[in-house]
């Protein structure tokens, strides 16, 4: 290439290593990665410090940006605000909105709101609708899959619906815990299995693509890798909280901890953490779930995690208790899942670009976040890292707390067929 729009060279995790090169830019897209001897030359050259550290922008594939009748709780500024600050570019939400996208036009509400407001890229699952024609409408108007909660896994319609998504290469991303068992026991370990050894067995008899999320139990991540390796098509993905936190804290901070599925055991904590390690899980998700503060303390469940993921996976990182590699649990592979080209310092993939500063240290304050809740179970934890600057396909977008977008920057991504048995 003759000339690029932009040059960034310094310390860039690239290929499950972090290497000294230089990545180019031109238009929206990363042109070429090279050494910093083999750049092009650009129209604007940056060159990191030593301690900065150029990495993809994060992809969350299990957010609540809530909005629409939940605007007080977040809308869809201030939650890619919270997203930007973080270092993620693209960010997918989840259908329990107010009005639901179970429907084409719960839909487009959601995206003329999302449009208008939005500072990173996004797409959006659709709920499961009462009848088959809804759900394929919604499937053809590029929703990135099919997201399922308790309630929906005795549906008359469930295993059409999973055919369905079988057929048009799309995944389902299912809440496993047994609606059944929650309401006579509540979200005891047995709900999160019951509803994984169902949801299995259609896998098997549907051919679905299903996508575990938040998973909380050593025996979940046992049964997901299981049915990985019978040839089911599989993945799970776990949160931060599942990872660092266990039912202690539940104990300690009551309703500011409360989340579903809850807080697990010791143990558990530490099973997810080291399936994390090992990188047996497909994705690290925060479920960014914000409330009010008064209806936290009532016991609504979930916090907001946007801001928070990579720096916490930074300090882990850092602190050797997760390998280099886990990064891409919040990037390249989450973005595989959803058929993005997002996550990765490679040629023709946006160019969302992190710069994290390694030498900086931060301690977590509810008060400070962008979201509109301002509260989190991991007040006072110390970090390792933080997000500095966040280039948007391209645009520098977020510079040391300047938000340099306007509402309405971010895109909508659709989903398009996926063939994963080729995955």
């Amino acid at each position: 290439m003759s000339k690029a729009d932009l040059v960034i060279t310094g310390k860039a995790y690239v290929g499950g290593a972090v290497l000294r090169v230089a990545v180019a830019v031109e238009g929206e897209e990363i042109a070429c990665v090279s050494s910093p001897a083999s750049a092009p030359p650009a129209e604007e050259v940056v060159e990191l410090d030593e301690g900065k550290l150029l990495l993809p922008g994060m992809v969350d594939m299990h957010v609540h940006m809530r909005d629409l009748e939940l605007s007080y709780k977040e809308d869809w500024y201030t939650g890619t605000l919270s997203a930007l600050a973080g270092g993620v570019t693209f960010v997918a939400d989840m259908p329990n909105t107010r009005p639901a996208t179970n429907s084409v036009r719960g839909l487009e509400v959601k995206l003329r709101e999302a449009s208008r407001k939005a500072l990173v890229d996004y797409g959006i699952y659709a709920g499961l609708p009462s009848d088959l024609k809804e759900l394929e409408a919604l499937l053809s108007r590029g929703v990135l899959g099919l997201k399922l909660y308790p309630e929906d896994l005795g549906s008359p319609i469930l295993e059409r619906a999973l055919e369905l998504c079988a057929m048009e290469g799309v995944p389902v991303v299912v809440h496993p815990e047994d609606r059944e068992i929650i309401e006579k026991r509540g979200r005891v370990p047995e709900a999160e299995i019951r509803a994984l050894e169902k949801m299995i067995l259609l896998a098997s008899r549907t051919g679905a693509h299903l996508h575990f999320t938040h998973v909380s139990l050593r025996e979940s991540v046992r049964r997901i890798l299981e049915g990985k390796l019978s040839g089911l098509s599989l993945s799970m993905d776990a949160t931060l909280h599942h990872m660092l936190l266990d039912e202690g804290v539940s104990r300690r901070l009551g309703p500011l901890a409360a989340v579903n599925p809850p807080l697990r055991s010791g143990d558990d904590r530490l099973a997810i953490l080291s399936a994390a390690s090992k990188c047996l899980l497909d994705a690290v998700a925060s479920d960014h779930a914000p409330h009010t503060l008064e209806e936290k303390v009532a016991g609504a469940p979930g916090f907001p995690g946007l801001e928070l993921a990579l720096p916490l996976l930074l300090t882990l990182v850092e602190d050797g208790l997760l390998p280099l590699s886990s990064l891409e649990l919040y990037s390249s592979r989450p973005a595989k899942i959803l058929g993005l080209r997002k996550g990765s310092l490679a040629p023709r993939w946006d160019a969302d670009l992190v710069v994290a500063d390694l030498k900086r240290e931060g301690v977590v304050s509810g008060s400070k976040m962008r979201s509109k809740a301002k509260f989190t179970p991991f007040e006072g934890f110390a970090l390792r890292a933080v997000v500095e600057r966040v280039y948007l396909r391209g645009s520098l977008a977020y510079d040391d707390g300047e938000v340099l977008l306007k509402p309405g920057s971010g895109r909508l991504v659709r989903g398009g067929r996926r063939n994963w048995t080729r995955d």
